[in-house]
């Protein structure tokens, strides 16, 4: 048991912060109370070692709380860990210091007889990365989907994207426990591959009437300069209005379900509850015989149904409810039964705290739309599931973040990041990579309609088996 000391200031903030890094994070179970500054020490022990790290992020005023004025000032500071001997297992020796002391005017480690000093402001960092604070800070910046991008993020921008970073904060953390109390024992985490699939178009040629389907086909010939593809859709067309839904290009459920089950691991199936309208519209009825009959084949299966906010529900909290009301009305009238729901907005429409609001009201267990469209990566900083906080209402909440690392769209399709497949696949293969290092969760999105060409095929089976 650790004895935490905490300034009075920021109460509801320092204690989540402190809760989800000593407590979830590192399995530690602690006492707070109230000090000066950040103090650590064990319960039993007030005279013994403590632990010390600056207090920088929840020191500033209450004018400039939720303003630019309390961003980390750029650029950040690189502290070379390796010359204090705190920590071996990080992605890079050099680790940015997002709030804390400047390694170039003073030791970041400092020893002495009363303890260690750690220079680096753990519990200030956790907490402006969780709870995507600079987001709420900077709400104009936003693209065509107001979604908040890559570029725009202190991560990108200091090129630790890539990087784990709050999982990299940890280490040092328990180095420096370690060092002052060596029985102490931290929680260890096993590292698991999180397949989702957002059911944006669950049949192609199957829920499509002539004219779309002429249309489509005009489309392939223009694309492919071929008769073939053309000629193939609208067999497919034929196939499926004579019921054999097995034959439509998008109706991939059961591959899906196979290869996880091949590898040990459990998808989570996200459907749209409402049809939608507009250009990014998932048009599709939960009440269709054959969606229907999918949603408990999927449960039968042993694998996971959830939810996926339409566009439109994107800042519409009423819509949010009644489109999840629908999923759970028609999950259950197909025998689906499961003690928690989950999901991801569609686009990765999501706006700190107002969509966690939202999906915490409905009753929601964990949202998984935290990554950016434009670039793969850890959003959050952590590759670990952890609650929600709402930093305008300052509490957290029952729901959990289940931040997603990697989108397949958003890797390959050349209006994001364009990789090519063995570029993508090596981006993919490198944050699962980190992922495992720190025993994390390693959350991918791969469309059950992205797996039309070959390439796309063999990049999911090659995934798998790298990740698993």
């Amino acid at each position: 048991m650790l004895i935490l000391q905490r300034p009075e200031s920021y109460q509801p903030e320092r204690d989540y912060a402190a809760e989800v890094v000593l407590q979830q994070f590192m399995g530690l179970p602690f006492h707070p109370r109230t000090g000066p500054a950040w103090r650590i020490t064990a319960a039993g022990s007030p005279d013994g070692p403590a632990l010390e790290m600056p207090d920088s992020f929840f020191s500033i005023p209450g004018k400039d709380w939720l303003q630019p004025a309390s961003l980390p000032q750029r650029p950040l500071a690189v502290w070379e860990v390796g010359e204090s001997h705190m920590a071996s297992r990080l992605v890079s020796p050099r680790l940015p210091v997002i709030f804390g002391d400047n390694p170039e005017h003073e030791a970041m480690v400092r020893r002495s007889d009363a303890g260690l000093y750690l220079g680096l402001d753990v519990l200030g960092s956790a907490f402006f990365m969780l709870t995507r604070y600079e987001e709420v800070v900077n709400r104009g910046e936003r693209d065509s989907h107001a979604r908040f991008p890559a570029s725009a993020s202190l991560a990108f921008q200091e090129g630790f994207l890539d990087r784990p970073i709050i999982n990299e904060y940890l280490e040092v953390l328990k180095a420096a426990f370690v060092e002052l109390w060596p029985g102490l024992r931290c929680r260890e985490r096993q590292y698991v591959a999180r397949p989702t699939h957002d059911v944006d178009d669950p049949l192609r040629e199957g829920l499509a009437g002539f004219p779309r389907a002429v249309a489509g086909a005009v489309r392939d010939l223009l694309k492919h300069r071929s008769i073939a593809p053309p000629r193939q859709r609208l067999s497919r067309w034929i196939a499926t209005r004579g019921g054999d839904m097995s034959a439509d290009t998008y109706n991939t459920f059961d591959y899906l379900m196979d290869q996880s089950e091949k590898h040990g691991l459990r998808s989570a199936f996200y459907f749209v509850a409402e049809s939608d309208s507009g250009p990014y519209a998932c048009s599709y009825s939960l009440n269709h015989p054959w969606i229907r009959r999918l949603l408990g084949r999927i449960h039968k299966r042993g694998h996971e149904v959830g939810f996926h906010a339409s566009y439109s529900a994107f800042g519409d909290s009423a819509r949010t409810a009644s489109e999840f009301a629908e999923l759970r009305r028609v999950a259950a009238e197909e025998g689906v039964e499961q003690q928690s729901w989950g999901g991801r907005q569609h686009y990765l429409r999501w706006s700190a705290p107002d969509t966690w609001q939202d999906w915490d009201d409905v009753g929601l267990g964990y949202d998984s739309t935290l990554s950016y469209t434009d670039c793969a990566g850890f959003r959050c900083g952590v590759c670990y599931e952890y609650p929600a906080f709402n930093v305008l209402a300052r509490e957290r909440l029952s729901l959990c973040e289940r931040p997603l690392i990697a989108m397949e769209s958003g890797i390959f399709e050349p209006r994001y990041m364009g990789l090519s497949p063995d570029e993508g696949a090596a981006r993919l293969a490198l944050l699962a990579s980190r992922c495992r290092l720190y025993g994390g969760e390693f959350v991918f999105l791969w469309h059950n309609s992205y797996l039309v060409e070959a390439w796309q095929r063999a990049g999911y089976a090659r995934l798998l088996a790298e990740c698993a």
